[in-house]
């Protein structure tokens, strides 16, 4: 059994290391975005490449995402469209939330991130091909996974306001009585992990039930989802 495991992980692995092969459609002029794709993957080592790719685009959402609110928090005359006017969170309880998020974000679910490339590839999703999908697909498939992750997200989030789930995991997520942008990932670990198996669900869904996702449609529906999540701890 073990040595069957194993057989598999390192056919996993040699397939994640090993150059991607590019067929790109005769006559077909690739844009700017296929031609950087193609020349990263095919050149470099492509599980490398996608980590840093998805590691550089989860920090850039997060984090650009929450200027404006940071912004607008610094604006007195702003406060009282605020659900809790008198909570004022210091620069030091700011700074605290952004340590930890960080630590997060390189931890576990960094752990994500760095598994991400090898199994949705062993999966099925698409990542050699070129031209990109159409925006009308990836549309239809962004809010597919949309509507899935929230369904997973609300009825997840109910279940950890269950008794010793809160006290013992959720109760990490609601130390800020006054919510803000950076603390939608200050969370407990096997928080992190359980809403961030859920950034996946729609994606391997559609994968399972047409098999044909591409991983550009898959890393644009987690900004927007990043964005989302930025948003909806922003109360103003």
């Amino acid at each position: 059994m073990l040595e069957k495991v194993y057989l598999i992980a390192s056919e996993v692995v040699r397939n994640a290391t090993a150059p991607l092969v590019f067929n790109i459609p005769e006559g077909h002029v690739l844009s700017t975005g296929e031609k950087v794709w193609v020349y990263l993957l095919s050149t470099y080592n492509p599980w490398l490449a996608v980590t840093l790719i998805s590691v550089c685009m989860h920090e850039f959402f997060y984090f650009a995402r929450y200027i404006p609110y940071m912004i607008y928090d610094r604006i007195p005359s702003l406060n009282k469209y605020k659900i809790q006017p008198d909570k004022v969170l210091s620069d030091e309880e700011r700074w605290k939330c952004t340590r930890q998020v960080l630590f997060v974000h390189f931890t576990y679910a960094g752990a994500f991130i760095v598994v991400f490339y090898p199994i949705t590839l062993a999966l099925g999703l698409k990542f050699g091909e070129v031209p990109f999908p159409s925006w009308s697909k990836m549309l239809f498939q962004i809010f597919v996974s949309l509507a899935v992750e929230d369904s997973w997200h609300y009825w997840l989030h109910r279940g950890l306001h269950y008794g010793p789930f809160y006290k013992y995991i959720h109760k990490v997520h609601h130390e800020y009585s006054a919510p803000f942008g950076l603390a939608a990932e200050y969370a407990h670990p096997i928080e992190v992990a359980l809403l961030g198996l859920g950034s996946f669900l729609g994606p391997l869904l559609l994968l399972a039930t047409t098999g044909d996702v591409h991983v550009i449609t898959a890393m644009s529906f987690i900004s927007v989802r990043i964005c989302q999540a930025v948003e909806a701890l922003f109360r103003i």
